[in-house]
């Protein structure tokens, strides 16, 4: 059912979006419109508050400013806010001369798991400002798997868990059950090493390496460094963690792995 609402929401979005303008520096996207001046980042998305679906930030990189937001009802709604389809105006602005990184979500703030469109996007810096946009779409009912651990008994509980996550479909993916981790490896297809992503065990802890910082996934904080070997290590007070093992994709895939972190439940 509920991705039943999710597409006929999207249809909705897509049918509205006349008033998004071109510009120079920009492209269109299934969505609606990116384009950008100087250091300032312009996404021009379709949108329907009354839906409850909003664009949510799962993750900014931290030289990555977030500026204004306006909704813009359609020529037939301009007097509306919330009330009918339209175009959310998002503005970012990078700080610095590096590369910028964003991943966006269209959900529903109150529904978890299996829900939403996600947007990545990265952005490109030359010679202080940006020179162009990359930005890639994922539909959970078309791109993603959701995938549901086999499940094990909770020694001190007694109850049945299992851990859960959504995958993009172009990955490959199995079962483990460790003695540090109840989850899955993963790799996208092609690609040599797997990474591991799942619920550490009671006991084991997680060493985030050289290089540590905090960053904001959505509404949760993780912990992220490297590991001796140069690898990405990600985990949060839930003890949802990914470790990159010996995988040498995982920088070119780091927002497919924010994606799946972001969907990453333990089920007790």
């Amino acid at each position: 059912m509920k991705k039943l609402i999710l597409f006929l929401t999207l249809l909705c979005f897509f049918a509205v979006g006349h008033n998004i303008a071109e510009a120079a520096d920009g492209r269109r996207t299934g969505m609606g419109y990116i384009s950008w001046d100087d250091k300032t980042l312009k996404l021009d998305l379709r949108a329907n508050p009354s839906t409850g679906f909003s664009w949510l930030t799962v993750y900014q990189s931290e030289n990555l400013a977030t500026g204004s937001r306006q909704y813009q009802g359609t020529d037939n709604n301009k007097e509306a806010t919330t009330g009918g389809p339209g175009v959310d105006h998002l503005r970012f602005t990078v700080t610095d001369g590096k590369d910028a990184y964003l991943v966006l979500k269209l959900a529903r703030p109150w529904e978890e798991g299996e829900t939403g469109t996600y947007h990545s996007y990265i952005i490109k810096v030359e010679n202080d400002k940006i020179a162009d946009v990359a930005c890639r779409e994922r539909l959970f009912h078309k791109d993603f798997t959701f995938v549901a651990g086999n499940p094990e008994k909770n020694e001190a509980t007694g109850e049945k868990v299992r851990f859960v996550a959504s995958v993009p479909k172009d990955w490959e993916y199995e079962n483990i059950a460790g003695q540090d981790m109840l989850g899955l490896k993963v790799r996208p297809r092609g690609k040599e090493g797997y990474g591991r992503i799942g619920h550490l065990r009671d006991g084991v802890a997680a060493d985030p390496g050289e290089n540590v910082k905090k960053i904001m996934i959505y509404n949760k904080e993780y912990t992220m460094g490297r590991s001796a070997d140069g690898n990405l290590v990600l985990f949060n007070q839930d003890r949802i963690t990914w470790l990159g093992g010996s995988a040498d994709w995982q920088d070119e895939y780091f927002m497919d792995i924010v994606t799946m972190l972001d969907t990453a439940a333990y089920w007790e």
